[in-house]
């Protein structure tokens, strides 16, 4: 992590993220006077949508966009993207029309109205040209334009934010804003992805040829999407359950600490990710070792995060209530008990992406399974035992942390059998 290449990559990506995460820090304190917890907890909600779609929307083929030495190859992973993404947003509209046919209150409409579930069909749309936009500037190393996207995206969708909870400080008003920022996300990840290579149109792209490496990449669809999908689901519980037994306020309490405490993993694990990633894909590829890389990345994570989550474990409902005023002061005291599990997530982030390199998306898909079981376990331990949403936040966040360091025990111990692999298959 320490070579030149790779630490001016990084540098590249942490100054477009960090100032993107800037521009939206700043505009937090204005938004939340303007449209409240119940608001709040709504975009948090659609926000935790989201993520759960990402790796639903292509079946996670994006993610392996980097991987092909040939660019031919790559595109035609793109060309898969984009049709999967068609396909099933497709699916998901006229499933959501028979529901409302055949079971017209399936729907929790009382608490999510109906607009809010017709922006999913849209979101599949939409998801797989910015995901698979973004892989392709990561495989072009176009570092500088993912962190221009991240700043244009940050400023544009926080002006608007404030400039309708000026007209209309509504739920609806701060959703449709958030959905329409994904897609003017997707159109600059996608148009500049064009500029950097990609190509759509070619004669050589028969369906026998795309339907050959989607086959080839199959361990994607297969154990990422899976593994990936539980995690979004696990990540989601916290909002999705304490929204539904305490109320839509209390989940947006936990959004805003989610989104402050997010905002150095999303900084500084994002900017790694997209450098890291390629990296280990390459020493693997090459035979090299790879141990000795990701202990250092972790335990200089870890060091890190630590540095940073302190101040919210010791003063989180201070601070909270300072910025954002009195009302959030809950919030901080969320952020208390969050800022433990926040060091291990980005602690945990070199060994998630090697992950797809060692070939052990399987092994990931168990431990992502066994762990969303958990934390579903602590949640409702909280909720029915404790009967206190910070009782459940506490016992969250705690067997959280334990997942995420056991996660990197388990990679750090697979990248250790893959360095004496190597070194036998040498001698």
């Amino acid at each position: 992590m320490l070579k030149n290449g790779l630490f001016r990559s990084i540098i590249i990506l942490a100054s477009g993220t960090a100032l993107a995460q800037i521009i939206y820090l700043a505009f937090i304190p204005i938004i939340t006077r303007q449209y409240g917890p119940e608001a709040y907890g709504m975009m948090g909600s659609f926000m935790s949508v989201i993520n759960i779609l990402i790796p639903l929307s292509a079946l996670s083929y994006p993610i392996a966009v980097v991987l092909p030495k040939r660019t031919l190859l790559a595109s035609l992973l793109v060309r898969l993207c984009l049709w999967l993404g068609g396909v099933i947003a497709i699916l998901s509209l006229l499933l959501l029309a028979f529901g409302q046919i055949v079971f017209p209150h399936a729907l929790p409409t009382d608490k999510y109205p109906l607009w809010f579930w017709l922006l999913i069909p849209l979101m599949i749309l939409v998801l797989p040209f910015q995901l698979s936009g973004q892989q392709w500037l990561i495989r072009t190393r176009s570092y500088k334009q993912i962190a221009h996207i991240s700043v244009i995206q940050a400023a544009a969708v926080n002006i608007l934010r404030v400039g309708g909870g000026m007209l209309a400080p509504l739920p609806v008003t701060l959703v449709g804003i958030t959905a329409a920022g994904y897609v003017l996300q997707a159109i600059q990840f996608f148009v500049r992805a064009l500029k950097a290579g990609l190509r759509v149109k070619s004669r050589t792209f028969r369906f026998n040829r795309i339907k050959r490496v989607a086959r080839h990449y199959y361990d994607f669809p297969l154990f990422r999407t899976p593994q990936a999908l539980v995690n979004s689901l696990s990540q989601s519980l916290p909002v999705f359950i304490i929204g539904y037994y305490f109320g839509a306020a209390e989940a947006g309490f936990y959004a805003l600490a989610q989104t402050i405490l997010g905002a150095p993993v999303t900084l500084l694990s994002g900017a790694i990710s997209n450098v890291y990633y390629p990296r280990v894909s390459e020493k693997v590829n090459n035979g090299s070792p790879i141990f000795a890389f990701i202990t250092k990345s972790t335990l200089l994570l870890l060091l890190t995060s630590t540095a940073i989550y302190l101040v919210v474990i010791l003063f989180g409902p201070w601070i909270f209530s300072l910025v954002f005023g009195e009302k959030w002061h809950i919030a901080g005291e969320y952020g208390q008990w969050m800022a433990i599990y926040c060091i291990f997530w980005l602690g945990a982030r070199p060994a998630i992406d090697s992950i797809p390199s060692l070939k052990i998306q399987h092994y990931f898909l168990a431990y992502e399974v066994t762990s969303m079981v958990l934390r579903a376990a602590a949640l409702m331990f909280g909720v029915l035992v404790l009967k206190s949403s910070l009782g459940a936040m506490a016992v969250f966040s705690l067997v959280n942390a334990a997942a995420y360091f056991s996660l990197s025990v388990m990679v750090m111990v697979m990248s250790k059998k893959f360095d004496k692999k190597m070194v036998k298959h040498v001698d």
